[in-house]
């Protein structure tokens, strides 16, 4: 289910977080975290590249003793919001598309 959570915020596929995905994952919780506290928790875990893969993301919710039921529940909403974004990124490229054929000349 953590990895439903990673996966999520992932937004590049390269099953590693970045920085940015990983504040973009910390502000969609409930907890009160700064974000410059969410960047010292990212760095203190992060790999040698500067990245977050799924074991140090598993160590991070580990070492801070998060409420992994609490995440669940935010991974579950978020899942929801992301299909609803994907919904509407879909929509949005069809209409571009529509939009670049009358932009063509015909011969």
């Amino acid at each position: 289910a953590l990895r439903v959570l990673f996966d999520a915020f992932d937004v590049d596929g390269d099953e590693v977080l970045e920085l940015s995905e990983f504040i973009e994952l910390v502000k969609s919780t409930p907890m009160k975290i700064r974000q410059h506290d969410a960047i010292n928790m990212f760095h203190e875990l992060a790999g040698p590249d500067d990245t977050m893969d799924q074991g140090e993301f598993a160590e991070l919710l580990t070492f801070y003793k998060f409420n992994t039921r609490t995440l669940l529940t935010t991974m579950e909403a978020t899942q929801r919001q992301l299909a609803r974004r994907n919904n509407a990124d879909e929509e949005g490229e069809h209409g571009e598309d529509r939009s670049r054929s009358s932009d063509v000349e015909s011969p």
